[in-house]
This record gives structure tokens, sequence and C-alpha cells, in this order.
């Protein structure tokens, strides 16, 4: 998976209202990016910061329930691990 900056993603935990890059400082909030599975049935939800394009982790994972049912508009289910 390549996208933005080159860097090794870190793991951030989530405390509080999560809107500070840890590295650069930005403090705008974060663009979301999903790694899926090979079926796209569950993924992972990445936070990427839009001034310095580091990747961050931070536990939240994702499922697809309408997975192959409809195209559109679907509903996830978001969970933390």
């Amino acid at each position: 998976m390549e996208m933005g900056s080159k860097e090794k993603v870190k793991i951030i935990e989530p405390k509080g209202e999560v809107y500070q890059c840890p590295s650069c400082g930005y403090q705008d909030g974060f663009h979301i990016s999903f790694n899926w599975n090979q079926d796209h049935s569950e993924g992972e939800i990445y936070l990427i910061c839009p001034n310095c394009h580091r990747r961050f982790r931070i536990g939240w994972k994702i499922k697809n329930p309408s997975k192959g049912e409809k195209e559109g508009l679907t509903e996830f289910e978001i969970h933390s691990y």
C-alpha cells in the first residue's frame, strides 16, 4: 500500500479529541483512508495528516455487512481493538 508519506505508519492512542498531528503539530484534523482486506468485508481506518501526509493507525476497524448485496450507499460498523 503506497500513499502519501513513505514513512512507516505510526500507531497513536486515541485520547480525548484526536485532531492534532503528533508529527508536525497540524491542528485542523485528519483525512481518513481505508485499508481493506482482500474481499473488502473488513478494513482498518487510517488517519492521514493533510499537512505532512504522515499516516497513523488508531485501532479503528470497520466491517461492511452489506458487502456484495447492493451498490451505492452502505452502512458500516466501526470497532476499536
